[in-house]
């Protein structure tokens, strides 16, 4: 890895960071993008991949009414889950199906409080589910995720309900235009990575509860889906919806995992 460049412009801290060939600039004013590219066409004789990261302000992050939520953990690699159909499940990529179990196998009783599986599903402690259900998080939002046969001791949060497609003008979704799916028309993304700038209905985000302390899935899904023929018929999708979550689920989880969750703030479109 190596600086290529830090440009001072007031009010800004930026830079320009090389991995082999793959240009990253963090996020800044117009003119500074333009300015780094600018040096790296100079340097290098060829444009850049750019891939915008995004850096939320505390206030940008405390005042959204809707957050994305993830872990920069390790995820948790050897657990199982049971997958269902419901009435909203997709009959060609099976998106939609719920989650309905949980089966941590690893030999050692995880000890965080907030944690991020290998197919980016989240479990939380026991602990975490009470302040969560105490606050008027939903019981079936909370699947029970067993280790060694203990069904108390961590719950996997399947959300029931799924938030309207996501705005347009959202950026760093970088979405399979070329393969939807023939029956919902679902696209997904190749990333399975948080997107980097989530924008919604803003009429739908005013209609959320301040109050409410609930769990939603993305309508998109973030990975790929392949023909059921090719895959477990059980489930066709490789890739998962996002979890967002309202302001006050959002905070307890914040407070009680630290620095264990990672908070993504969604924003209304223009």
């Amino acid at each position: 890895m190596e600086f290529l460049e830090s440009m001072p412009h007031t009010g800004v801290v930026s830079k320009a960071i090389r991995y082999g060939d793959i240009i990253v600039v963090v996020r800044g004013s117009q003119s500074l993008e333009q300015d780094i590219i600018k040096r790296i066409l100079e340097v290098y004789q060829k444009p850049p991949f750019i891939r915008r990261q995004y850096v939320f302000s505390k206030s940008e992050v405390e005042q959204a009414k809707m957050l994305a939520i993830g872990s920069d953990t390790a995820p948790l690699d050897e657990v199982e889950t049971e997958f269902v159909r419901t009435d909203q499940t997709c009959r060609r990529c099976l998106s939609g199906s719920r989650v309905v179990s949980a089966h941590i196998r690893g030999p050692r009783k995880p000890k965080q409080h907030f944690m991020q599986t290998i197919q980016h599903d989240m479990i939380i402690s026991a602990d975490t589910a009470r302040l969560l259900l105490e606050a008027g998080c939903p019981s079936s939002d909370l699947v029970p995720a067993r280790w060694r046969g203990e069904d108390d001791q961590f719950y996997l949060i399947s959300p029931e309900r799924t938030v309207p497609r996501m705005s347009p003008q959202s950026e760093g979704v970088f979405v399979d235009e070329d393969h939807p799916c023939a029956v919902c028309n679902r696209r997904f993304s190749g990333l399975l990575t948080v997107p980097q700038l989530l924008r919604y209905d803003r009429a739908f985000l005013e209609s959320l509860d301040k109050d409410e302390c609930r769990f939603y899935w993305s309508w998109e899904y973030f990975g790929a889906w392949l023909e059921p023929e090719n895959l477990n018929p059980q489930f066709a999708s490789v890739g998962r919806p996002k979890l967002l979550a309202t302001k006050k689920c959002c905070k307890i989880l914040r407070a009680h995992c630290k620095r264990q969750v990672e908070a993504i703030p969604v924003f209304p479109d223009a």
